[in-house]
């Protein structure tokens, strides 16, 4: 199978076509906005017993209105913002997200209901990608395992390094990008990113 119909392959979502052949590993790249993962307490301030919605990030400059909050179940809040809207809003010392939330910068949450500061809860997201448990192992990639994925066309060809493998329950195989690194490479939603495999 040709490269040219891999890529293509990944982009339209089939992905076992290729992943059972044994051929090179592509994913369909996914430029991920700012977001906001929310603990049950602050669900409960932010927008009480309403429906969950938009909410504003605050920080000492200015304010990004209607980001969106992720779905799923969070011990801890967490902002997910580029270091590009970081520097907007005014938000100093921003670090990619490695799991200690010692390191996280400072903003504060708005929502219909309520105010939240967070001392520790904004951090740029680490580029990660998510595979199904099934080509993981196809391809012997676990869960935490660091690789890199190549940009291969367009005006602006370069590697991404420091790419976390997330094993996930869904069939994919997606590289999650922030808005800062996808508008570095000259790539949008749904194209394709070769992965570079570990010898």
């Amino acid at each position: 199978m040709q490269k040219d119909e891999l890529k293509c392959r990944v982009e339209m979502g089939l992905f076992a076509a290729f992943a059972k052949a044994g051929e090179g590993l592509y994913a369909r790249t996914v430029v991920m906005p700012t977001h906001v993962h929310l603990s049950p307490a602050d669900k409960q301030t932010l927008f009480g017993s309403g429906s969950i919605g938009t909410l504003d990030v605050c920080g000492p400059k200015n304010t990004l209105k209607q980001v969106v909050t992720a779905s799923g179940k969070y011990e801890k809040t967490l902002v997910n913002i580029s270091f590009t809207e970081a520097l907007q809003i005014g938000i100093k010392g921003l670090r990619v997200f490695n799991g200690d939330f010692g390191k996280c910068a400072k903003c504060i949450l708005r929502g219909p209901q309520g105010e939240v500061v967070l001392e520790h809860g904004a951090a740029a997201s680490a580029r990660s990608l998510y595979i199904s448990r099934e080509y993981a192992t196809i391809y012997r990639l676990s869960d935490g395992q660091k690789l890199c994925a190549a940009v291969n066309s367009g005006e602006r060809k370069m590697i991404f390094e420091e790419v976390l493998v997330r094993i996930s329950e869904k069939e994919c195989v997606e590289l999650h990008l922030d808005s800062d690194e996808a508008t570095a490479a000259g790539l949008t939603d749904g194209q394709s990113i070769e992965i570079l495999m570990p010898d």
